[in-house]
């Protein structure tokens, strides 16, 4: 059974984003996203492709901005086996805006050494239905863990990193290969 190792990191070079930036960020992304989906369903790929490079360097971007300092060693590599790709044709506009903004929030109560258990596990919640992260993979034992004991800083980065990765990476080329 793999073991769950935090190793504190740097804090970005980004100052703590203002509410507003983020919360913009997240709107956008939204827009994006969903506006990639309905090209793609018409069939206009070349715009849709144009719109998911869009939307993983918003992703990206709102990643840096809510990162906690943390990392989990193996975290990324659960994730791209655990996430179904196939959220982003299934997902639902609204529920997919409230999951960013509940990032946000709980990004807040971190800052403000208010976040709790609870919070975490209701973003955990939300993500795992969004995204269609299935937690009875096989593999998925830094997953299970992080799901049995939601501590609100790995949840967020585990939300980061999600997000990433569910978008396909930052890389243009993007698919499931991910490196931890």
């Amino acid at each position: 059974m793999a073991s769950l190792t935090i190793t504190p990191g740097r804090v970005s070079d980004h100052d703590y984003a203002d509410d507003a930036i983020v919360s913009e960020l997240a709107y956008n992304l939204m827009i994006a996203v969903s506006s990639a989906r309905i090209l793609g369903q018409l069939d206009y790929s070349e715009y849709s492709s144009e719109l998911l490079a869009i939307s993983k360097a918003l992703a990206g971007e709102i990643a840096l901005l809510l990162y906690t300092g943390h990392y989990v060693d193996g975290l990324a590599s659960e994730l791209s086996e655990a996430i179904n790709y196939a959220w982003i044709n299934t997902y639902d506009d609204l529920e997919f805006l409230e999951l960013l903004h509940r990032a946000i929030e709980l990004k807040q109560l971190i800052d403000k050494n208010a976040a709790s258990s609870r919070h975490a596990l209701d973003l955990l919640n939300l993500m795992t239905r969004v995204f269609g992260i299935n937690l009875s993979h096989s593999g998925s034992t830094l997953l299970s863990k992080i799901y049995r004991n939601p501590e609100p800083r790995l949840v967020l980065q585990m939300f980061c990193t999600a997000l990433v990765i569910a978008l396909g990476g930052l890389s243009e080329g993007g698919g499931k290969v991910v490196q931890d």
